[in-house]
């Protein structure tokens, strides 16, 4: 707890203006820069005898280095209700950026790839892409220090954007056409990428038949990628030929897979909402899952994440969530 104290992310609320330091978990990792420069100047003096002057060149970079990471630390977002801009300082002095409210869209939660989550401002144009991490450093959801944001500061920032909105919220057009379902007697299913997922699943039996028959010589190396490839094709032929249906009369949405036994259906009933994840891989964004929550029915209570679209540009995102909300009008309308 004691470290929790100086690394959560703090906030400073006054009439006018929210005040956010999101990024103080800088200051742990400073401290361990540090410790490693003291140890290693211990090293050098007490182990090897090395003189001070030849110690400081290799110490000195390290120490401003963790000077750096400190005073990051301190970077502040800054919500200035007078002026109506969204203000970042590097180091809470450097100005950064600055953002209208009324090109700011809202605080919103969001899930990481590795676990935990972490609290996101996003603009207008761009509801789904990287945002701008205002406070971060959560994996508990009773989180105390996530509880207050949510209950003091998103609030107030928000109250701020409205303030700012000349327009007022958006009003949903209904679309005619959709991209990203097909109507089908009353139902809506989702378009999966069927055509790339066969493809995968052709290309990995073809190298499961190339491990059977044209290499004499089974080893084990030889089983166990055949065996791989086959659990592959697998995987992305039962991905090309699964389906999540939404029906608003029996207010249901279905997943019916290739196998029966992996079919689910749940009831808009336990319905909690919908989430979207941005998934990274080696640091590299890869991908956006669009995945739906609902309330388990045992007795648990426990919340079932369901996976429903995937996209890489954010502008695709965008489209699907519109065409959802539509739709779920119409589920939660006769649900």
């Amino acid at each position: 707890m004691a470290f929790n104290n100086w690394t959560n992310t703090k906030w400073v609320i006054s009439e006018d203006e929210v005040t956010i330091f999101p990024f103080r978990i800088s200051k742990l990792l400073a401290f361990i820069f540090g410790g490693l420069a003291i140890l290693l100047c211990a090293a050098f003096w007490f182990i090897e005898h090395t003189s001070f002057e030849v110690i400081l060149p290799i110490v000195a970079p390290i120490l401003f280095i963790a000077g750096l990471i400190w005073m990051s630390g301190n970077s502040s977002a800054i919500f200035d209700n007078k002026k109506g801009v969204f203000k970042r300082k590097l180091f809470n002095i450097l100005p950064v950026s600055t953002i209208p409210f009324s090109k700011l869209h809202a605080v919103n939660v969001v899930n990481q790839t590795l676990g935990g989550y972490s609290y996101k401002l996003f603009r207008k144009n761009a509801r789904y892409g990287k945002g701008i991490t205002i406070s971060s450093g959560y994996s508990n959801n009773n989180d105390a220090n996530a509880t207050a944001f949510v209950n003091d500061v998103i609030p107030r920032i928000h109250a701020f954007l409205d303030q700012h909105d000349p327009q007022g919220p958006d009003k949903p057009a209904d679309i005619e056409h959709f991209k990203y379902f097909k109507e089908e007697d009353g139902v809506y299913v989702v378009r999966n990428g069927k055509v790339s997922n066969l493809i995968y699943a052709l290309v990995f039996i073809g190298l499961s038949i190339f491990l059977a028959t044209l290499i004499e010589e089974k080893t084990t190396g030889v089983w166990i990628g055949q065996g791989f490839f086959l659990i592959m094709t697998i995987v992305f032929a039962n991905n090309a030929f699964t389906h999540f249906i939404f029906d608003p009369d029996a207010g249901t949405v279905k997943k019916k897979a290739l196998f029966a036994f992996l079919n689910k259906e749940f009831d808009y009933k336990s319905y909690i909402g919908v989430q979207t994840v941005r998934h990274s891989t080696n640091g590299i964004y890869s991908r956006t899952s669009v995945n739906l929550n609902f309330l388990s029915s045992d007795k648990s209570k426990s919340a079932q994440e369901v996976e429903v679209a995937s996209f890489y540009r954010v502008s695709k995102v965008e489209r699907f969530m519109q065409e959802y909300q539509q739709i779920m009008r119409l589920n939660l309308g006769n649900s």
